[in-house]
């Protein structure tokens, strides 16, 4: 049986349109809003509440670095942002 840990960030704030939001189509090279997309290339599971001020991820107990995605971690490594494709 698999187990996961929890992580669950919350504001205060409004929230926002995780429906439409794009997780896998940010400009790697952008400034900002690349911080999402980042995470849901790490973790397991991304969901959001339903007004989108709160995000839980999951990660596999026992997952490592070397468990990513190949093209992420030799990013990673070499100091570049991830890509997305």
């Amino acid at each position: 049986m698999l187990s996961f840990h929890l992580l669950s960030v919350k504001d205060n704030g409004v929230g926002f349109d995780w429906q439409n939001y794009g997780l896998g189509i940010a400009d790697k090279f952008a400034e900002s809003g690349r911080g999402l997309s980042i995470v849901s290339q790490l973790v397991d599971d991304l969901s959001f509440n339903e007004i989108g001020n709160k995000v839980t991820a999951a990660f596999e107990q026992g997952r490592t670095i070397l468990s990513l995605n190949p093209y992420i971690w030799l990013n990673l490594q070499l100091g570049y942002p991830p890509c997305f494709v």
